[in-house]
């Protein structure tokens, strides 16, 4: 998702309520790339489900949630806007990212059944952490 994407970017995931899913979030959005000046994807990365569902993100840069609604799972930059509600409408208009510079890659699994159960068959495959193709 490109810095200067304003807020929401709807994903080709549909979710139903109960699904259990996780995302992965890395790159970095610059304020100012000259200097190093970026937002941490973790704070970046703001989520929803549906036009009307309720902002969420995780606290690092994957996250694990149950959705608690049906709907298009959805994207949004935070900065250098704010949040004006729950909704995810903004402060500010939209014309505030164009000044951003760089990416956030997203990528999203919906388990098949528990993410901790997925999760955990992840770590067991790959104990070091190593790359995956």
């Amino acid at each position: 998702m490109p810095g200067r994407q304003a807020p929401w970017v709807v994903s080709d995931m549909l979710l139903d309520c109960g699904d259990e899913v996780t995302y992965f979030i890395d790159g970095r959005v610059y304020a100012n790339r000259f200097l190093d000046i970026y937002v941490s994807p973790a704070l970046q990365v703001w989520c929803k489900i549906g036009d009307q569902g309720e902002l969420f993100r995780g606290t690092r840069n994957s996250h694990s949630f149950v959705a608690g609604s049906s709907g298009p799972l959805q994207f949004g930059n935070y900065f250098p806007n704010d949040w004006a509600d729950i909704h995810g409408n903004r402060v500010q208009s939209d014309d505030v990212y164009a000044s951003m510079q760089g990416e956030v890659k997203i990528v999203i699994v919906r388990w098949s059944g528990i993410a901790r159960d997925g999760l955990q068959s992840l770590l067991e495959q790959y104990p070091t952490g190593g790359h995956w193709v």
